[in-house]
């Protein structure tokens, strides 16, 4: 596989940039960052549509942005969703493995209930 680290430049400045991760046609964008000084100019959008660009032209078979429904930049750009989930296994027999899959179920629930805190609160602003 391959990490591909994709900056929008202005001079010698980074001002949007999106890690995407790839393996075997499948890409997944895992991480995008701006430059709130430039907000006002959608430099995160302006990336993304270039890496799709970029994408498709590669042609890639398969894409996934690693986001929520209704929270992802993609939304905005790839027209198809499809759902996933998430399996919590242990290869730790007895105690440890129940002690790990407890903890990743808690660290699951903590944070849907963060993200809809951050959902409730930003709804306020």
């Amino acid at each position: 596989g391959l990490a591909e680290i994709h900056a929008l430049m202005l001079g010698d400045t980074p001002i949007a940039m999106l890690v995407l991760l790839r393996l075997r046609g499948h890409v997944m964008t895992w991480k995008i960052a701006y430059d709130e000084t430039w907000a006002k100019f959608s430099p995160g959008h302006v990336l993304f549509a270039e890496v799709t660009r970029r994408i498709v032209a590669r042609g890639d078979n398969f894409a996934d942005s690693c986001a929520t429904d209704g929270e992802s930049l993609a939304d905005n750009y790839w027209g198809q969703s499809m759902p996933m989930g998430m399996l919590h296994a242990s290869l730790a027999h007895g105690a440890a493995g129940m002690l790990g899959l407890g903890l990743s179920a808690a660290h699951a629930a903590a944070f849907d209930v963060a993200r809809s805190a951050y959902r409730s609160l930003r709804r306020r602003t």
